[in-house]
């Protein structure tokens, strides 16, 4: 009978391992869909400055910040809240552009949370300067 209880428990440890290796894997493939689609979506945001022809620069930033608005983490969310304010009020300027780099390093963030570079360090590399 020991035996028996033994090879039930071994069974019903193994389904349970399976089960949360199972769910385990699930969540990370989701998470592994959001971050990409949030390098796509924060990507089309900062492709839409290139832009050269006005109305359709406009129109893919519209669209782009609709969609940084729905998927963006709240720090995104606010840090794009603040960019547009000082984009509308100052126009480009370096205060604005600082704020663009608070933007880019939140968005980073969002990707990937464990970072360790610096909303100065990417200075170097924001297209809205």
């Amino acid at each position: 009978m020991t035996t028996d209880l033994r090879a039930l428990t071994v069974g019903v440890a193994s389904g349970v391992c399976a089960v949360v290796t199972l769910i385990v894997q699930k969540h990370l493939d989701y998470r592994r869909a959001v971050s990409e689609r949030k390098m796509e979506v924060y990507t089309a945001f900062f492709q839409g400055f290139e832009e050269t022809d006005s109305r359709k620069r406009k129109a893919r930033i519209l669209n782009s910040v609709v969609a940084v608005g729905l998927c963006g983490s709240d720090g995104v969310v606010r840090d794009l809240h603040a960019y547009l304010t000082a984009l509308r009020a100052r126009g480009e300027s370096p205060e604005t552009s600082k704020i663009a780099e608070q933007l880019l390093h939140a968005m980073r963030k969002d990707i990937y949370p464990r970072t360790r570079i610096s909303a100065m360090e990417f200075g170097s590399i924001n297209p809205l300067h």
